[in-house]
């Protein structure tokens, strides 16, 4: 079974009195209630305690971010794995290809490769 999770970006508010606490709350658009994604319970509210507590607070907000990254390095990662797949083709059936009449075919998994290793580093 396969589950969505509520849509990003998610933001952190704080709740409470003097001591807060911080809560990722839904984004639903018109909801009117405040329903909670997360709650980061902690109990030091001390200069000691409150960066850790925002640093956690933060890691879960980034969480639409993180699987969002987390789909498209899949992605590059599937890509890079078939032109790879491919060059080890091409170069197991005999002189890279070329000596069967294989030489465009190896080009094209060259250019299929050089386009996988830019888009993993971001390049267009």
């Amino acid at each position: 079974m396969t589950y969505a999770h509520t849509p990003g970006p998610w933001e952190i508010k704080w709740i409470g009195g003097g001591k807060q606490s911080p809560i990722i709350p839904t984004n639903a658009p018109g909801s009117e209630l405040f329903e909670p994604i997360a709650i980061v319970p902690h109990d030091d509210y001390t200069e000691h305690g409150l960066p850790e507590i925002r640093a956690n607070a933060a890691l879960i907000a980034a969480a639409p971010e993180t699987a969002a990254e987390r789909d498209k390095l899949r992605e590059i990662n599937a890509e890079l794995l078939k032109a790879l797949a491919n060059i080890l083709y091409a170069h197991d059936t005999g002189n890279n290809g070329a000596a069967m009449g294989e030489a465009s075919l190896c080009f094209q998994y060259a250019e299929a490769a050089r386009a996988a290793i830019a888009k993993a580093r971001g390049k267009p």
